[in-house]
């Protein structure tokens, strides 16, 4: 008994602290791979504002902005010399240098030189479009890309490979076309993230001669160049941007293992704390009921001295004053607390483990069938069907004793509970490696939420038909102690309502 609450009370804090583990670690992983997906996406996004690239400089830009440090460097070498001749050549006072007024430029104007540096964000860096996210300067020298555009037809464009090396052209393109026949706009391909849109005519128009000379193998001619770019504009373009994500991907499942080991680790260590500590919470229990069980055991020897002599007594009383009701009573009664006592005691020390059981092989089929026959006359008497189905030759490794106290529980709670001209059935079969005995009879009611209560000791379903009958409410309690023992199951069940079944299933061989 305390082995097995202790054993549940284990499983239960496992079970409490393995959910919540799960839901921590489930929402960790789940937030860090949808940060993963959402950079990607805003990536994707740039890549798709600024026409399936995200090249943080352009040729012009690069020969601008070497132009502008030049000319740095050309005026601050000029502002560290001095003319030689500007000693002699002296400007009155009150008059204009007239190169310097030539350098003047007027209000509202803006210095050419100067005009090409500046920019909205960093020099040179094209400035990420709204909800991109937290793009930097660097993301574009860190970030793995390409690019494949194709036709309303699914047929290859332009493929923009420039900056991915572990992919070649025949891959991209294979990639491109299976996402576009998926009908998916962005998700996972291997370890690319990809984002699939509509080219917008103008970008169309302004590429679509290009495009078409090289994809079609011939020049377009100038006179039919713009009419062809319009066609081709008109068709609808598709383009499918990739990511590389491998090294995020292979960051996130890296914690997604780690995070996965040291929770086994940690609930390991959970495990062997509750272990520990579980004997320590038991502890008050397992003396409380060692105690309770003793007391049982005690009071049950006790009782059988009285009880004893008061049954001798009412005996020789009997021989005395002959046969009365009063004594009949009495020594009736007193057989009913000589019974429960030993069915306490019997299920205190299966309770403790001590009930010295002598497992032998024995028939079971003969055992049966000899219990059932005596209960035969009796539900005949009182007019009740009773019907036997027993395989023969079936043997059983067990007690001998408790099996035949098993099966008279049973066979005399079917004929005591059944209801007036009710019927009784008793099965034993054999079926692969187990033993099934059942025990089915009719009842005047059943109620199918009491059936988990009516092993436990002292239940009564319903107390004044039992108390008509003589029941403890004890027995069937005697009978699940008895398959437990055996490494047996004990059931019960109904299927109207009007009918009860009892089952118990033993190990065979």
């Amino acid at each position: 008994m305390i082995k097995k609450l202790s054993r549940k009370f284990i499983l239960v804090s496992m079970l409490a602290v393995t959910v919540v583990l799960f839901i921590i670690i489930s929402a960790i992983n789940i937030l860090n791979y949808r940060s993963i997906t959402a950079d990607s996406d805003s990536i994707l996004q740039a890549m798709k504002a600024n026409g399936g690239s995200i090249a943080s400089m352009t040729a012009s830009e690069s020969d601008n902005t070497d132009a502008q440090t030049q000319n740095s460097t050309d005026t601050q070498a000029a502002a560290g010399q001095q003319d030689p001749n500007a000693a002699d050549t002296q400007i009155p006072a009150g008059q204009q240098d007239p190169n310097a007024a030539d350098a003047q430029i007027p209000a509202g104007q803006q210095d050419p030189n100067t005009a090409d540096a500046q920019d909205t964000g960093a020099p040179g860096i094209i400035p990420a479009p709204e909800g991109a996210g937290d793009m930097t300067a660097e993301t574009p020298y860190e970030s793995r890309y390409f690019s494949v555009t194709l036709d309303s037809s699914g047929s290859i464009i332009a493929a923009d490979m420039n900056n991915i090396v572990s992919v070649n052209k025949t891959q991209a393109e294979d990639y491109a076309q299976q996402i576009v026949r998926s009908g998916k706009t962005k998700g996972f391909i291997r370890y690319f993230r990809y984002l699939v849109y509509q080219v917008p005519e103008s970008e169309a128009s302004e590429s679509s001669s290009a495009d078409i000379s090289s994809a079609s193998g011939f020049t377009v001619s100038p006179a039919n160049d713009t009419d062809s770019a319009d066609a081709a504009a008109s068709q609808g373009r598709i383009r499918v941007c990739f990511l590389d994500c491998q090294r995020s991907l292979s960051n996130f499942h890296a914690f997604l293992s780690a995070s996965i080991l040291v929770s086994l680790i940690g609930l390991l260590a959970v495990f062997l704390l509750v272990v520990l500590l579980s004997r320590r919470v038991m502890r008050p229990v397992e003396e409380s009921y060692r105690k309770q069980k003793r007391f049982i055991t005690d009071a049950g020897h006790e009782l059988k001295t009285p009880l004893t002599i008061i049954d001798a007594d009412a005996s020789v009383l009997e021989m005395d004053i002959g046969e009365n009701e009063w004594l009949s009573d009495i020594r009736k009664q007193t057989k009913r607390m000589t019974d429960l006592t030993a069915d306490l005691i019997y299920l205190s020390r299966m309770d403790e483990g001590s009930a010295k059981l002598e497992m032998i092989d024995f028939p079971l089929s003969d055992i049966v069938s000899e219990t059932a026959q005596s209960f035969r006359s009796r539900a005949q008497l009182e007019s009740k069907s009773f019907e036997t189905d027993i395989e023969p030759m079936i043997s059983f490794c067990g007690d001998e004793k408790s099996i035949r106290e098993l099966v008279g529980i049973l066979l005399d709670n079917a004929v005591k509970y059944s209801d007036k001209n009710g019927k009784i059935r008793v099965t034993l079969r054999k079926k692969n490696h187990t033993i099934l005995f059942t025990v089915w009879n009719t009842a005047d009611q059943i109620d199918p939420e009491t059936l988990p209560h009516i092993f436990d000791r002292f239940y009564r379903a319903d107390n004044s038909r039992n108390s008509e009958q003589g029941g403890y409410g004890i027995g069937l309690s005697v009978a699940e102690a008895v398959a437990v023992a055996h490494k047996g199951k004990i059931s019960a069940s109904t299927r109207d309502g009007k009918s009860i079944c009892i089952s118990v299933v033993f190990p065979g061989r």
